[in-house]
C-alpha cells in the first residue's frame, strides 16, 4: 500500500511537520495522552496499517507536540509472531518518514541477561543481534536494500538520551538486544547462547523496525524496559502477565527520559531558529515588486528575535531599500547577470556599476553555468574577477553557481574552486528560479572546497528550504565542516524568505507548518 493514499487522510486533519516518530511498546501507550493538540487515527482507518492483536498495544497513530516538539506516535506495533511478516511495520514507518520525521525512538519490553540490569530498569540499545536472519528488506528489488547497519542506533541520539537520563537521575546502561521471534519465551539454552554471542537483553520486537527505519534514512534510538530476568536465571518460569506487571516500572522511566529529551530538543530548536533568523536574506525579486513591497520586506526583516542579515532586491530598488534600513544593521543586496547566467561581459559590468552607484552592499552574480558546462571555464573566471575588481572592500561578491544545473559532484566542486580562486566572497547554491535549488549534498561539497581553500569565503544555501529543521541541517553541516564558530552572518547566509515564518514560529515555541520552499 502506497503512503500516497494515506497522507491525504492525515493532512486533511493536521499540517504539522513531524520531528520524531515514536513506536510505543508495552506499558508506554499513555505517552500518547501527553501530547498537546493531538490528532488521532485508528490503524484500521489508515490503508495498509496493520492491526495488532496484543492487548496492551492500542493500534493508533497520534500526531501532536510533546514538550513543544512535533511528533508522531505509533501507539502499538504488530509483532513478527502475529503474522509471520517482518515487514508488518513498513507502512507505518514510511508514513512517519513522509510526515517529516528524520528520527524514530523505539521502545520495547525485554528480558535482561545481566544481573546488574534487573526488572524495572531501562537499557538503551547500542546494537542488536538478529539470530534468525529474518529481514524486512527481503524482496525489495533495488540496491537500496543493502543498508549499512554499522551504526544502526545513532551515536548522537544515544549520547543525547544518556544526557537526558542523567538530568532525570535515571541510570541508563547500554547493551545489545537480541531479537527472538516469539511468541513463546526463550529457553534457558537459548539464553546461554545469547549471552555467549554478546546479548544483554532479549525480546520479540524492534529489530525489523530498526532495519526498516535505517532503510528509510531515519536515525534510530531504542530503549528496553526490563520486565524480567531471562529464562534460566532465576529458576522460575516466564509469563506475559509478568511482562504486563513489570513493564510499567521501566516504561515510566523511559517516558521521563523521552520527555526530558524533547524538552531539551525544543530548546535546541529554538536556539537554532533564532540563530538562523540572523543569517537570513529576505528577497523580493518578483515581477510585481514595488516600493510598498520593499517597505513591507524591510519591516518584516526586523523581527522580535533580531534583524535578518540582508534584503535582496532588484537593482532599481536598492536606493529605496537603503533608506528604509538606514537605522538598522541589515545590508542590501542585489542581483546581476540574473537569472540565466549569460556571458555578455559588458552587460554584467554595467549592471554591477549601476548597483554599486545605488549603494548596494552585496552583489549576487549568477555564474555563467551553461558556458561552464559547455567547457568554457575562462569566461566565468574573467567575469568574477572583473566584477570583484569593481567592488570596494565593503561590498561582498556572492557568486550563484546554480548547483541544480551543474548536477554532478565534479562540476559543483570545480565551479566552487573556480569561483573562490577568482575572488568570490560567498558561493551560493541557486537563484531559486530553476527546478533544483539548494541541497545538502551540494552544500557539503561547497563547504569542503571553502575549507580546503583556506580563504575567508562564505556559503549561502538558497531556495528549497521549507522548515526550521532544513535550516538546522545546513547549520549542522557548516558546524561539522568549518567549526562551530564559523557560521556567522559574514560567512553564512540562507536565501529562503518563505522560511522566516517557520523560524519565527519555532523561536516563539509555536507549531509551524511546512512552507512552499520559495526563494
Amino acid at each position: 500500500m502506497s503512503v500516497d493514499a494515506i497522507l491525504p487522510l492525515i493532512r486533511a486533519k493536521t499540517s504539522l511537520q513531524v520531528r520524531f516518530g515514536l513506536v510505543l511498546g508495552s506499558g508506554l501507550g499513555d505517552l500518547a495522552d501527553a501530547l498537546d493538540n493531538p490528532v488521532r487515527f485508528a490503524y484500521a482507518d489508515l490503508p495498509g496499517f496493520p492491526i495488532s492483536g496484543v492487548a496492551s498495544h492500542a493500534g493508533e497513530l497520534v500526531i501532536g507536540t510533546l514538550e513543544g516538539v512535533p511528533v508522531a506516535i505509533l501507539s502499538g506495533r504488530v509483532h513478527y509472531y502475529e503474522q509471520g511478516d517482518a515487514q508488518a511495520m513498513r507502512v507505518p514507518l514510511e508514513t512517519i518518514k513522509a510526515l517529516g520525521a528524520d528520527g524514530v525512538l523505539l521502545t520495547n519490553a525485554a528480558g535482561s541477561l545481566r544481573d546488574d540490569i534487573p526488572p524495572g530498569d531501562v537499557m538503551q540499545i547500542a546494537d542488536h543481534i538478529n539470530p534468525g536472519h529474518r529481514n524486512p528488506l527481503i524482496g525489495i528489488e533495488t540496491d537500496m536494500r543493502f543498508v549499512d547497519m554499522t551504526e544502526a542506533y545513532d551515536k548522537g541520539l544515544r549520547a543525547r538520551m544518556s544526557d537526558a537520563a542523567a538530568m532525570e537521575g535515571i541510570a541508563l546502561p547500554t547493551g545489545v538486544y537480541m531479537w527472538f521471534s516469539g511468541p513463546s519465551f526463550e529457553t534457558p539454552a537459548e539464553i546461554r547462547m545469547a549471552r555467549i554471542l554478546g546479548a544483554d537483553a532479549v525480546g520479540m520486537s524492534t529489530v525489523p523496525e530498526v532495519i526498516l527505519a535505517r532503510w528509510l534514512g531515519l536515525k534510530v534510538a531504542g530503549f528496553s524496559a526490563i520486565t524480567n530476568l531471562a529464562a534460566g536465571m532465576t529458576g522460575e518460569g516466564l509469563s506475559h502477565e509478568e511482562t504486563m506487571a513489570q513493564g510499567p516500572i521501566g516504561a515510566g522511566k523511559i517516558k521521563r527520559i523521552i520527555r526530558r529529551f524533547m524538552t531539551e530538543q525544543a530548546c535546541l530548536d529554538r536556539d537554532v531558529a533564532i540563530r538562523a533568523i540572523g543569517l537570513l536574506d529576505l528577497t523580493d525579486l518578483s515581477d510585481t515588486c514595488d516600493e510598498d513591497a520593499i517597505r513591507a520586506l524591510a519591516a518584516r526583516g526586523q523581527t522580535p528575535f533580531g534583524p535578518v542579515a540582508a534584503l535582496c532586491v532588484w537593482p532599481q530598488f536598492v536606493g529605496f531599500a537603503k533608506k528604509e534600513l538606514k537605522e538598522t544593521s541589515i545590508r542590501v543586496a542585489t542581483v546581476i547577470n540574473f537569472p540565466h547566467g549569460g556571458t555578455d561581459m559588458d552587460t554584467v559590468l554595467n549592471e554591477a556599476e549601476m548597483a554599486l552607484e545605488a549603494g548596494s552592499d552585496e552583489l549576487d552574480l549568477v555564474f555563467p553555468y551553461q558556458a561552464f558546462l559547455d567547457g568554457d571555464h575562462e569566461v566565468a573566471r574573467r567575469m568574477i574577477r572583473a566584477v570583484k575588481e569593481r567592488c570596494p572592500p565593503s561590498v561582498w561578491l556572492k557568486v550563484i553557481l546554480e548547483t541544480g544545473c551543474l548536477q554532478s559532484e565534479d562540476a559543483i566542486r570545480h565551479a566552487s574552486r573556480l569561483a573562490i580562486d577568482a575572488g568570490a566572497d560567498f558561493i551560493k547554491t541557486s537563484t531559486g528560479k530553476v527546478a533544483v535549488h539548494a541541497t545538502p549534498e551540494a552544500a557539503r561539497i561547497m563547504l569542503e572546497e571553502i575549507r580546503v581553500s583556506g580563504r575567508p569565503v562564505g556559503l549561502k544555501p538558497s531556495g528549497g528550504l521549507k522548515t526550521a529543521r532544513d535550516a538546522g541541517l545546513y547549520l549542522d553541516l557548516a558546524d561539522e565542516i568549518m567549526g562551530t564558530d564559523w557560521a556567522l552572518s559574514d560567512r553564512f547566509r540562507f536565501g529562503a524568505s518563505s522560511v522566516l515564518d517557520a523560524l519565527s514560529a519555532v523561536a516563539s515555541g509555536v507549531e509551524a507548518s511546512e512552507t512552499d520552499g520559495g526563494y
